[in-house]
C-alpha cells in the first residue's frame, strides 16, 4: 500500500538510547619541528544519541568522551557536531541514516589572567561510525479496524513509502 510513515524525534531518541555506545579509535601522531611528541591511540565514545529533526536533515547530539595523545576528556570537554539525513530506502524497506559530516571536537578550557576560553586541540572524524548506525526495518504491519461484524484485521506491506519527519514527542 502507498503510505506515509510519520516518525517523531522522541522515537529516534529512544532508538539512539537503545543502540548503546558507539566507539571509534585510530592512531594519531603529532610532530613539532620534525620531532614526534605524541604517537597514541585517539578514541571517541558516543552514547545517548539525541536527534534534532529538521526539514532539511538531522543534527545529532549525545554524551561524548574522548582521548587524545594519552589525555582523557570527559563529557565536559569534547562535543559532537554531526549533520546528516534520515531517509526511507525502498530497496531494503528500511529507514537509514546518512551523515555528511560528524566530528568530535576535543577542547580544553584555558583560564589565564588575560584570557579565558575554550580551545579545540583536535577534531576526530566519526562520520563513518555514525553512518554505520544500523537501519530500522519497515516491514509488514498488522492493522485493525472496527466493522459492522466486529474487529477486522489486515496486513499491509510497505510500497511507495514516504518518510515524514516531525520534531517533538
Amino acid at each position: 500500500a502507498d503510505g506515509v510513515i510519520t516518525i517523531k524525534e522522541s522515537t529516534f531518541n529512544k532508538f539512539g538510547q537503545a543502540i548503546g555506545t558507539l566507539n571509534y579509535s585510530d592512531w594519531y601522531k603529532v610532530k613539532v619541528s620534525g620531532v614526534t611528541i605524541c604517537n597514541a591511540k585517539n578514541t571517541a565514545s558516543l552514547s545517548d544519541l539525541e536527534f534534532d529533526l529538521k526539514s532539511t536533515g538531522v543534527d545529532v547530539e549525545g554524551e561524548v568522551s574522548a582521548s587524545w595523545c594519552g589525555f582523557n576528556f570527559g563529557s565536559t570537554g569534547p562535543e559532537l557536531d554531526a549533520t546528516g539525513n534520515i531517509y526511507y530506502d525502498p530497496a531494503t524497506n528500511s529507514i537509514r541514516f546518512s551523515f555528511s559530516s560528524a566530528a568530535v571536537k576535543v577542547k580544553i578550557h584555558i583560564d589565564v589572567w588575560f584570557w579565558e576560553g575554550d580551545v579545540t586541540v583536535t577534531t576526530i572524524d566519526v562520520t563513518d561510525m555514525l553512518n554505520d548506525i544500523p537501519p530500522v526495518p519497515v516491514g509488514r504491519a498488522l492493522f485493525s479496524f472496527e466493522a459492522v461484524g466486529g474487529t477486522e484485521y489486515i496486513f499491509m506491506d510497505p510500497y511507495n513509502v514516504s518518510l515524514l519527519k516531525k520534531d517533538g514527542s
